[in-house]
């Protein structure tokens, strides 16, 4: 399951080197949600507001709107292709923060989403 716990991946194969970003074993919550957003990719480990009674979710604009983090990752072809996700909220073996895009938003995106451990793998 390589594909679903990379950052970093350009290409629509499976496999090829990758950065981990989720350490262990991730139960994301128990049914997917389509994406609603405007990009064509995201990356896994990407924080998401997540609406629970539409079951959609959309990349999170800032720390303070987020409430989960993308399992997978997602490309789309076109932003009329429909795609789906899976939304992490509850990890206490971490999600390597330092390995996405977000590292900046770490304190704030712990006290918002304290379930899912952040971990910091660069010395401070």
């Amino acid at each position: 399951m390589r594909s679903f716990n990379a950052y970093g991946q350009t290409a629509k194969e499976i496999g090829g080197i990758n950065v981990p970003v989720w350490l262990g074993t991730v139960a994301p919550i128990p049914m997917g949600a389509v994406y609603t957003g405007d990009k064509l990719d995201l990356k896994a480990g990407t924080p998401v507001t997540y609406d629970a009674m539409a079951r959609t979710f959309a990349e999170a604009s800032a720390a303070a709107n987020a409430n989960g983090y993308l399992y997978n990752d997602i490309h789309r072809e076109a932003e009329t292709d429909e795609a789906t996700g899976a939304i992490v909220m509850h990890h206490a073996e971490g999600l390597l923060i330092d390995n996405t895009e977000y590292a900046d938003w770490a304190t704030e995106l712990q006290a918002k989403i304290p379930a899912v451990l952040l971990v910091r793998t660069a010395a401070e």
